[in-house]
């Protein structure tokens, strides 16, 4: 079973994520400095459930930095990482089946 989301946590994720995707679209990377950024790391693990069932929804949203996110919460954290063998860095498409797996096995959300 998935983690539950509060449901603050759900609508304060769902505004700093838009607002990130709206300030940082035209960029090829998210500076990990950027506000919106930072406050969606320091949420905590809570919205990692919330990146991957966007990444399984919408394949066209930017996971870039929902990627990265999750890198930094797990550490933060103490969470076993997402594991991209060298092969599969920078394909995106292999990138978001491993993260959906990691999320599966490690309880983040249901099948």
């Amino acid at each position: 079973m998935a983690n539950k989301v509060s449901d603050e946590i759900k609508d304060q994720y769902l505004r700093v994520s838009f607002k990130l995707d709206l300030e940082t679209s035209h960029l090829s990377f998210v500076p990990t400095d950027h506000p919106s950024f930072v406050k969606i790391v320091k949420m905590g693990k809570e919205t990692i459930t919330l990146m991957l069932n966007e990444i399984k929804r919408n394949s066209n949203c930017n996971v870039h930095w929902r990627f990265l996110a999750i890198c930094e919460i797990t550490k933060k954290e103490g969470i076993e990482l997402v594991v991209i063998p060298e092969e599969s860095a920078g394909c995106v498409e292999e990138m978001r089946h491993l993260y959906l797996a990691w999320g599966q096995k490690h309880g983040f959300m249901s099948i």
